[in-house]
């Protein structure tokens, strides 16, 4: 795909989520959508058959880029519950970002637009238990904790104001006693939320 037609596509797609998000319904216009990204709606239906497909790319932008973080990793240097807390983290940044389009589309954690983000799923979901099961090994994670549960409850957090805090204590859930959950997510994230 030529780069600016990525960008048209990546414009409209966030502009579906701000408009949405915004109005508080999927009650939209094309044209509205298609106004905020800047593009004709001639551009948005040369990318998306229908709106339905395009605000069902908001979770398949979101989940692919959650999908190339269990891949390749947040950061090279990181260990592998880095990695694991990275990713989980990285989810709360951006169902806290999609919060309002979230609510309007109707979606629920745990239950998303399955035929758009079955592949993507299906590829995120082995990857990040790989990465789980070596944090487990190094004694980092707890044997009863599950990674579909901690991507769930991450998914949860959507108040912006105290993110921070909500990861600490998922993060104290998930590790076990060699791990000090608020000095580790302090180190990591606490710089960056500021």
């Amino acid at each position: 795909m030529r780069a600016d037609a990525h960008h048209n596509r990546l414009q409209l797609v966030r502009a579906a989520r701000d408009v949405i998000g915004q109005k508080g319904t999927t009650d939209v216009n094309v044209r509205e959508i298609a106004s905020a990204a800047g593009v004709g709606t001639a551009t948005l239906y040369r990318h998306f058959p229908n709106k339905e497909v395009l605000i069902d790319e908001v979770s398949v932008v979101r989940w692919s880029r959650m999908e190339a973080f269990a891949r390749h990793g947040v950061r090279a240097a990181y260990t592998p519950v880095q990695q694991v807390l990275a990713i989980l983290e990285a989810f709360t940044r951006m169902t806290t970002t999609d919060d309002r389009f979230i609510a309007a589309a109707g979606l629920k954690v745990g239950h998303a637009p399955p035929r758009a983000l079955q592949p993507i799923r299906q590829s995120f979901d082995p990857l990040f238990a790989a990465l789980w099961v070596e944090a487990q090994r190094e004694g980092m994670l707890r044997r009863s904790a599950d990674p579909r549960d901690a991507v769930e409850l991450a998914g949860a957090i959507r108040d912006g104001s105290r993110r921070i805090q909500m990861m600490t204590m998922l993060t104290a859930g998930i590790c076990t006693g060699a791990v000090e959950a608020e000095a580790l997510v302090s180190q990591m994230f606490l710089k960056r939320s500021k």
